[in-house]
Order: structure tokens, then C-alpha cells, then sequence
């Protein structure tokens, strides 16, 4: 069954190569895409996991795929062709220059950074206190952290260790800052191929900060930020042949990524000797969807929700009871281990159609889908005609964007594009990046009195003074 799964996604990764007229950037031939290297990564560990599959995983996976590949055919066919961008004719004719910001800000924003690690790496060690394992080094304080917010709720929140207050208010500027700032290097070295150090040194912190929490799905979601900004801003509209040589850098990327989270997850103490490179990229690429087969093939797969939505909206929900205390907003956790006829452990994730079959069946299946779709088509499609990238001007959307572009590819892991634009980290850095890209960076396109004016022109004074305090101390010298 696995081989006719994977041909029907041939037939639908077709389908959208041609829908996006070869746009390897596609939103449907990357969804599309990723769900077949999962599946051929399931063919190919088959008889070591002793995978079947089922009908019905067929049946779900040619709904979501036809949920998508509709919307992606009718915003080709409509919305690209009928709807013009307005106010956006001073970048259509413009070409990719530097994006400026102000020194004062980034200085600021590093600054920032240094003090959340700090705090970040008190609060690990009043964790490591309070649960009796003061004496842990780095390492371990991170693996115990990593292992009760994710493995021992109740444990974790028996602790009644407080999140320092000054942390949970300078946390989303850091963020928000340092992925700008991923936006800007980018661009930058697409412009002129030379980075510098005030634009690496907040990602470099930014990827610390990261490997503090435990985690390692954000470093990706930096890796696939690079990649799709790279794309627009430099491959797009080039040749067939710089085309060709972006795709074999991506793969030999990806490569060297599976291999450096690996090490990661062995130095986080999360990995084992034993676990060869193909099992890991079982574990976290083929898994999910043997997962969702193991749950579809089940005899209860019918639920009943006191909420709409409920495992679909799940973060939200549980966001909404921690500022409420309301029980009513208590949705149970449906992300049980799995374990494959072989006997290994393969996970608790079902990719993204797991909580829409969980909730409302194939229609849920279609619909979650199709309102996906519908946003990816769309600001994909906004894009590739705005071009409100040019002349230095950062684009906010696309900044956006490519920071959700991840979700897109993590389809195939889990439901990641709810649970991202759902969860209050998303919504404050949507709306501190706001402040900051419009206030600014781009404030040589609003006015004189805008807040990157007059941090500009203040940085400017600082420089003018200390020059003159140099100069003045060489002539008396």
C-alpha cells in the first residue's frame, strides 16, 4: 500500500510543479513534496520497522492534497491574474539593495539577547534546585528542562518555579529582533556577499538561546527562513542552470543539517550511540505518518469534543485556560507513543491531518487544509508580484512568510501551521517585528518623525561627539 500512497503523491507533486508553472518554491509542490520524501523514507525502512500501511491513510492523504492542490489551482487562476497590487509601483522596476539598521538598535538588541540568556540560564538552575539536581552542569540542566516540560508536565508544574518577569518582558523583543536580523543578513549577502559581524552575532545568540530551551525545530526553522529568503531575493528569476545548482546546495544542506541535529540531540543527552543516521531520519520524517496509519487503521477513530476544534486548536485553547483558569477550556492530550511491529518506539507525532481527521473527519481533513493552502497560496502569490522587497525596503510579509514557510515543509511532522499561528510567542513576535520593520528599519519610506529617524539621527550625534573627543585629544597629544 505504501507504493500506491507514494504514486498517487507523485501524480498530485505533478500537478502543482506545472499549477506553479515550475516554481520549485511552490506551496503545493512543496507540501506535496515533503509528504513524498516521507513516504519514500517509509518505503525504504519498511521491512527494518515492519511498516503496513492502510486504505484509509490513502484516502486522507488524497483529500488533503486535493483540498490543496484546488486552492493552489484557483489562486493561480484568479487571484494572481485579477487582483492588482496597489501602491507598489516604485519596487516593480526596482532591483535588491541593503537593508540599513541603525547600529544604536542592533547594539541595543545584542544587549537584550545577553541578558535573556542570563536570565534564561538562572531559571534552569532554580529548576535543577527545586527538583533536588543543583549539582548539574549546563548540559544537564537543559536535558532536565527539555525532559519535564515535555515528558513530566505535572512534574514541571508542581515545581512552582516562577519565569522571572524580566525575562517574559525582553524574550519576545529578543526574538522578534534577532529573526529580523536573520531577514536583513540575508539580504544583505544576497546584495553584496560580505556579512558582517553586528548581523551574524544576534543569530549566533539567537541559535544559543534556542539549544537553552531544549529544542531544535527552531534551528530549522532558521535553516528554511535562509533558504526561501535566498530564493527570492537571488534565484527566482534566474537561469535554469542557477536553479539547478540552488537545489543540489539544498540538498547537500539538508544533509549536513540531519547530521548536526543528530549530534545536537547527543550532546542535549536526548540521543543514543546505538541509533544509526537512517533510524533518526525515520524517527522524525517516516514516523509521523506511520503514526497516523497506526491511529486511521485503529477501530476509534470516532470523538467526541466539547470544544470546536479542539485538538486543531489545541494551543490556543490551552493558552485560553492558563489566562482564564477556566476548565472549560481543557482539551487532553492525544499525542500518545507509538511503538512499530518491530517493537521500536517511533514517536508521539501523526503529521498535520492527525487533529483535522481527530476533530471533524475528512471534512476536517479538507477544510483545515484548504484554509492552509489558502494562506500560503495567496502571500506566496502577493509576493512573487509585490516584490515590496527592492530598493532596500524590508518586507514585512515576506518576512512573515519565511518565517512561516517552515510549517509549511513540517507538514509531514506535525500540525504545525495551527499550532504556530495559534500560539501567544507567534502573536508577540507578529507584532513586535511590526513595530520594529515599519518604525524602524523602513523609516526612510514613512517620514522624518519616525522612531528609526530619530534613533538615526541620535546615533549620528554619538558618532559626530566622539570623533570631535578623539580628534581633540590627537591634537593636544
Amino acid at each position: 500500500m505504501i507504493w500506491v500512497i507514494a504514486l498517487a503523491t507523485i501524480v498530485f507533486v505533478v500537478i502543482n510543479y506545472h499549477i506553479g508553472k515550475k516554481d520549485i518554491f511552490f506551496p503545493g509542490f512543496i507540501f506535496c513534496g515533503a509528504f513524498l520524501f516521507s513516504e519514500f523514507v517509509c518505503i525504504f525502512e519498511s521491512q527494518t520497522f515492519q511498516l503496513s500501511f492502510h486504505y484509509q491513510t490513502l484516502m486522507v492523504l488524497i483529500v488533503g492534497f486535493t483540498a490543496f492542490t484546488l486552492v493552489s489551482w484557483g489562486s493561480m487562476k484568479y487571484y494572481y491574474i485579477s487582483i492588482p497590487v496597489s501602491n507598489h509601483k516604485k519596487y516593480e522596476s526596482g532591483s535588491l539593495k541593503s537593508v540599513h539598521i541603525n547600529g544604536l538598535a542592533v547594539y541595543s538588541l545584542i544587549v537584550i539577547q545577553i541578558v535573556v540568556i542570563g536570565l534564561f540560564i538562572g531559571y534552569l538552575s532554580s529548576i535543577a534546585t527545586a527538583y533536588g539536581q543543583a549539582g548539574l552542569g549546563l548540559n544537564g540542566k537543559i536535558e532536565l528542562f527539555d525532559k519535564l516540560t515535555k515528558f513530566l508536565p505535572d512534574d514541571f508544574k508542581a515545581l512552582q518555579v516562577p519565569v522571572p518577569i524580566l525575562y517574559r518582558i525582553l524574550n519576545p523583543i529578543a526574538e522578534a529582533g534577532a529573526y529580523i536580523t536573520v531577514y536583513v543578513a540575508v539580504n544583505n549577502y544576497c546584495y553584496s556577499k560580505k556579512l558582517h559581524l553586528w548581523t551574524i552575532l544576534p543569530i549566533i545568540l539567537l541559535c544559543f538561546q534556542i539549544v537553552l530551551n531544549g529544542s531544535r525545530t527552531p534551528l530549522f526553522r532558521i535553516i528554511t527562513m535562509m533558504m526561501f529568503l535566498v530564493y527570492m531575493f537571488k534565484i527566482k528569476n534566474s537561469s535554469a542552470v542557477v536553479r539547478r545548482r540552488f537545489i543540489k546546495v539544498i540538498i547537500i544542506l539538508l544533509g549536513v543539517v540531519a547530521i548536526s541535529f543528530i549530534m545536537i540531540l547527543i550532546i542535549m543527552g536526548r540521543g543514543g550511540t546505538e541509533m544509526s543516521l537512517n533510524r533518526y531520519l525515520f524517527i522524525y520524517t517516516g514516523a509521523p505518518l506511520a503514526n497516523l496509519d497506526t491511529y486511521l487503521s485503529s477501530e476509534n477513530v470516532n470523538h467526541s469534543s466539547q470544544l470546536f476544534a479542539q485538538q486543531t486548536f489545541r494551543n490556543l485553547y490551552q493558552y485560553l485556560e492558563k489566562l482564564t483558569g477556566l476548565s472549560t477550556f481543557g482539551a487532553p492530550n492525544i499525542l500518545f507513543f507509538q511503538t512499530s511491529p518491530s517493537g521500536v518506539e517511533i514517536g508521539n507525532v501523526y503529521t498535520t491531518f492527525y487533529q483535522f481527521f481527530y476533530d471533524f473527519g475528512y471534512i476536517g481533513v479538507f477544510v483545515f487544509t484548504a484554509i492552509m493552502a489558502a494562506f500560503y497560496n495567496i502571500m506566496y502569490l502577493w509576493l512573487c508580484k509585490a516584490r515590496n522587497f527592492l530598493n532596500g525596503h524590508m518586507s514585512y510579509q515576506l518576512f512573515i512568510y519565511s518565517y512561516l514557510f517552515n510549517d509549511l515543509i513540517m507538514s509531514i511532522f506535525s500540525n504545525r501551521f495551527y499550532e504556530t499561528i495559534l500560539e501567544p510567542p507567534f502573536i508577540k513576535i507578529a507584532i513586535i517585528s511590526a513595530g520594529i520593520v515599519f518604525f524602524i528599519v523602513n523609516w526612510r519610506y514613512h517620514n522624518d518623525f519616525s522612531i528609526g529617524k530619530k534613533i538615526d539621527d541620535f546615533y549620528q550625534r554619538i558618532q559626530s561627539i566622539t570623533k570631535r573627543i578623539m580628534t581633540s585629544k590627537t591634537g593636544r597629544s
